[in-house]
């Protein structure tokens, strides 16, 4: 199978595309664009909570300390970002995004609140920022759309850009091994998969820590949360999609909708079913210079 490789503009096109069905799916107060994690059973029936629950638990790995400068890498509208200022005293966040939509929606917040993430459009793989910018970097789901499987530029970046001592914070999909070529069940779900989020290559874990040492980047906490997703993955397939399929047959939803929560509410639990899928949290430091 011929390995896809989609451009920048494609992950940015996908994002303004889809926008709205982010917005509405998880893009509240709660949290943001990402899979979230049960504390109680009634979080089975709100998406919202169980991600407010995962992003409250990224955000215990960020050091109490003042007027720390945060990057949130791949931000999307930076719903974790306000998280963060809000539970951080004195945090600046600066977020960055590829799509136009996503940094219009978190920079128009301004408005309605005291202080609001800072969100620019652009790759977080080559950014303007100088050396040593920040105290802390996170990567929510965003890690897989860096390029290669070893996502080397996004990693010598993030170490250019952090500060010795730093920490950095990743949540995302990884491959415990690299794939057999022979394997189809995991060539057809990536069909899927790759095309629903626009994705061109999982990390590959030994490969990526492999690159993270080799630009001082040390890890700390290494937490494999698959199975504790299971019930926010879940809560797509069983409500979710049946609530947009039940919308559009009653003339209140929309077709594309549908074809995309259709999609994911199959793709997404074959992918945490595959043994080379592991989703984790993992916190690194930046090591300081001898």
């Amino acid at each position: 199978m011929q390995q896809k490789n989609f451009s920048k503009s494609e992950i940015a096109a996908h994002y303004n595309e889809f926008h709205d069905l982010y917005e509405k799916w998880s893009g509240s107060g709660h949290g943001g664009y990402h899979f979230g994690i049960m504390k109680k059973w009634t979080d089975l029936f709100s998406n919202d909570r169980m991600v407010f629950n995962m992003s409250n638990k990224i955000i215990s790995h960020i050091p109490k300390k003042e007027n720390q400068v945060i990057l949130e890498a791949g931000c999307g509208s930076a719903y974790v970002g306000q998280l963060v200022i809000n539970a951080r005293e004195n945090a600046s966040v600066i977020g960055i995004t590829l799509s136009e939509r996503q940094a219009h929606t978190a920079n128009a917040r301004e408005k309605k609140v005291k202080k609001a993430p800072n969100v620019r459009v652009g790759n977080f793989e080559k950014t303007v920022f100088a050396d040593e910018t920040f105290d802390v970097v996170i990567f929510i789901d965003s890690l897989c759309h860096g390029t290669g499987p070893a996502k080397k530029a996004a990693v010598e970046e993030t170490s250019r850009l952090l500060k010795p001592g730093g920490t950095l914070i990743f949540a995302d999909v990884f491959l415990k091994e690299v794939p057999k070529l022979g394997d189809k069940w995991y060539h057809f779900i990536n069909t899927k998969v790759f095309d629903l989020w626009k994705v061109s290559q999982w990390t590959e874990e030994k490969q990526w820590k492999k690159i993270l040492s080799q630009n001082q980047i040390m890890i700390v906490t290494d937490e494999n949360m698959t199975w504790k997703i299971v019930p926010s993955v879940l809560h797509l397939f069983f409500i979710k999609f049946p609530t947009s399929v039940i919308a559009y047959i009653i003339g209140r939803g929309d077709k594309k909708e549908m074809q995309y929560l259709f999609t994911a509410a199959i793709f997404a639990p074959l992918v945490g079913l595959h043994p080379y899928f592991r989703y984790k949290i993992i916190t690194a430091k930046k090591i300081h210079n001898v």
